[in-house]
């Protein structure tokens, strides 16, 4: 065995801290029993004895427990890492000399060969304290032990070559011989040349994670033997992952995409690409086929993995193969490929609404594309009695008003993270001119008159055309107003032609008024209401007809009502019998007490008893537009009287007589005069064809040319060739 020394190093502090008592001696302390502060030597690998410290003497000890209070610093542990053994402090009897024990647990490995300190430090209870330090040292010897490789577990590649790695041993007497034991440094194909350690050539026959005991022995010149085992954990070549990714979002969306789904215009959630078995060591990335606004986080990336980020720009929309390459410090290289989808925005494609009128129904369907169905529909500015179906996205109802603004469509789709669609869309209302402004009041030869024609629909300002005033009046086209003061008596038929100002497609409307010009100023009957209120099966109507002018009494001829109504006294009233929703051209004839008559057809809608809405275009049910009696003959020729006498009366009889019979007779032997009314507009033309429809052929949705010989003008009604219009034909006084 080898000579151990001892050491003995004696580090006493003395006159630190207040001046002694009277009688008291200073703070001194021999902690070992051999009255040193040497520990017995011990050798790397031997488990160190325990020792016990002796009470320090003097100084003012703990007045309650007689202890003192003591502190440690201890320098050892060893070389090479070697964690040193583990200190505990021992409690002894409170009549034992020793103050307390050191248990030591462990033994230094090799590398911690050498001079070892612990620093013990003791302090009274006096005022100020007084404090003493002692160093307690010990030598550790070496043993005879493998201390290369130092750490226990080697690391192999497979596909790589193993080492080279240095053997060393410490103790004993060199020269030292080491060989190894056991099979599986032979499956690793790891041998020993000499004193290192290194495979014969790349480690190939491991598939996946592989760990394998294996043992180094070593030899010195006096054949003392000794041994250390490994384990050799055997590393896989570097592989990537799946890609995931964590998708947060709102939450409020049905579709959670799989990973490489996603929408244009809109930040991805980072896919995560990561990957096993790199080498500690600088990284190299990098990314191909991908869309433009995506790239690869290289300032987060790790030694494990890589974030693909961005926001794919808009119109970057299609399908990508991306390849995602990583490479480490030895040249492994891991890559992953992904198909990523990138989706084009949520957009509507619905600009405008097709033409509709005052009173008719509609069912168009708002057109949306790319984002993920379903899609929730809303919307706001629509006119009263229209309305949104939310899942459908189809708009429809009555048109009962003008809109007040365009319409702004919103559409959101059910993605993860809810996209939104706006679109401000057109409501275009059919240009035409109010029915009630037709129905021009009587003039007077020779007196001032005005009067101003209305038009809705259609975008203003508006352009009016005007002819076949009688003489002494004008026309302002910037208003619609005509004025002046007439110079002759007569029935004048009048032509109003009217387009708006859309820019893309201006609306025309072409209609015919009656102006009436009298020598006596009896104004004859004008009926004065414009429209009816809209009615349900099943519910009780009323609706006045109201007429101004004319002599008192009136009789109204009512004709062309929905079964289960009536308006022979003027009131339009009952209840709408059930199946009998649709739309009526109701004709309504009105006679003053002195035989002055006047006529107006208007729109009568009813709405179905079970439905919201009235019948819809495209239903397969019929649309029941009533047909009003035809009023001819005498009726259709309205005339006006003065009071006269009774011999006057008589001979105004006669002539009334003569003039029906000439009425009848040329609706038999001549063009007579008529006019007609399109079904959906109520809009009047004229025109001078009897025994024959006064269309010349074609269909009602194309341009309609009308033979008109009144006033020598022709009248030509022009219809959007997209549009499907159903068009009656009644005759009617002028």
């Amino acid at each position: 065995m080898s000579t151990r020394n001892v050491m003995l190093i004696l580090m006493l502090a003395t006159g630190i801290g207040g001046p002694l008592l009277l009688g008291q001696a200073p703070l001194a302390w021999t902690p070992l029993d051999n009255g040193t502060t040497t520990l017995p030597p011990v050798t790397t690998g031997e488990n160190v004895p325990t020792v016990n410290i002796r009470k320090p003497t003097g100084g003012t000890p703990n007045p309650n427990t007689g202890q003192y209070s003591y502190s440690f610093i201890r320098s050892w542990g060893g070389g090479n890492n070697t964690p040193p053994p583990t200190i505990t402090i021992g409690p002894t009897n409170a009549n034992s000399p020793y103050a307390f024990r050191i248990l030591f647990g462990g033994a230094f490995s090799l590398g911690a060969a050498g001079t070892q300190t612990l620093t013990m430090t003791v302090t009274d209870f006096s005022t100020p304290p007084a404090t003493l330090s002692v160093v307690l040292t010990m030598e550790v010897l070496p043993g005879f032990g493998i201390t290369s490789p130092p750490v226990s577990t080697l690391t192999a590649r497979n596909g790589y070559v193993f080492g080279p790695l240095q053997v060393a041993a410490v103790g004993g007497t060199a020269p030292y011989t080491f060989w190894l034991t056991g099979n599986d440094w032979v499956t690793l194909g790891i041998e020993l040349v000499g004193d290192t350690l290194v495979s014969n050539g790349p480690i190939d026959a491991i598939e996946g994670e592989y760990y394998s005991e294996c043992t180094l022995r070593v030899t010195d010149a006096l054949n003392q033997t000794t041994y250390r085992t490994y384990t050799v954990f055997v590393v896989p070549p570097m592989s990537m992952r799946p890609p995931v990714q964590h998708h947060g979002g709102s939450g409020h969306g049905a579709y959670h995409p799989p990973i490489g789904d996603w929408i244009e215009g809109v930040a991805l959630e980072p896919i995560v690409f990561s990957w096993d078995y790199s080498e500690p060591g600088p990284m190299t990335f990098t990314l191909s086929g991908e869309p433009s606004g995506l790239m690869l986080d290289t300032a987060t990336a790790t030694l494990t993995g890589v974030l693909l980020t961005g926001t794919p720009t808009i119109g970057s929309a299609g399908q990508y193969t991306i390849v995602v390459r990583a490479v480490d410090s030895i040249g492994q290289v891991a890559e992953r490929t992904l198909q990523l989808l990138i989706r084009a925005r949520l957009s509507i494609t619905t600009t405008a609404f097709p033409i509709v009128a005052i009173g008719e129904n509609i069912a168009t369907p708002i057109t949306v594309v790319d984002g993920v169905p379903p899609y929730t529909f809303s919307a706001s500015g629509l006119p009263r009695g229209i309305s949104i179906a939310p899942v459908t996205g189809v708009v429809s109802g009555t048109v009962l008003e003008m809109p007040q603004s365009n319409i702004v469509i919103s559409v959101t789709d059910s993605f993860h993270i809810p996209q939104t669609a706006t679109m401000t869309v057109e409501f275009p209302i059919e240009l035409m001119v109010v029915d009630s402004t037709l129905r021009a009041p009587q003039a007077v030869v020779d007196a001032p008159y005005s009067h101003a024609f209305a038009a809705m629909g259609g975008k203003n300002p508006y352009t009016w055309t005007l002819s076949g005033l009688p003489l002494g009046m004008t026309f302002d086209p910037a208003t619609g107003t005509i004025s002046g003061t007439p110079i002759e008596t007569g029935y004048f038929t009048v032509r109003i032609d009217l387009v708006d100002y859309s820019t893309l497609a201006p609306q025309t409307f072409t209609t015919l008024a009656a102006l009436n010009v009298s020598e006596s100023g009896i104004v004859p009957p004008v009926i004065v209401s414009a429209h009816l209120p809209a009615a349900t099966e099943g519910a009780r109507y009323s609706s006045t007809i109201s007429v101004t002018g004319g002599q008192p009494a009136y009789r109204f001829d009512v004709s062309g009502l929905p079964q289960g109504m009536d308006g022979s006294d003027g009131v339009i009233a009952g209840v709408p019998a059930a199946g009998s929703a649709g739309s009526y051209l109701v004709r309504i004839v009105v006679t003053d007490g002195v035989g002055q008559s006047t006529s107006a057809i208007l729109r009568l809608v009813v709405s179905s008893a079970d439905s919201t809405h009235p019948p819809q275009p495209g239903d397969t049910s019929p649309t029941r537009t009533a047909l009003p009696n035809l009023v001819g003959g005498a009726a259709a020729c309205s005339l006006v009287h003065g009071r006269a006498s009774a011999a006057g009366v008589v001979v105004l009889l006669a002539i009334a007589i003569g003039i029906a019979l000439w009425c009848v007779v040329r609706s038999f032997v001549a063009p007579c005069a008529f006019a007609w009314r399109e079904a959906s507009t109520q809009s009047v033309f004229d025109g001078r064809e009897c025994g024959r429809h006064p269309r010349e052929g074609g269909d009602p949705e194309t341009t309609q040319r009308l033979d008109s010989r009144l006033r020598g003008n022709d009248v030509t009604l022009k219809r959007d060739a997209t549009k499907t219009r159903a068009f009656s034909y009644v005759r009617e006084g002028l």
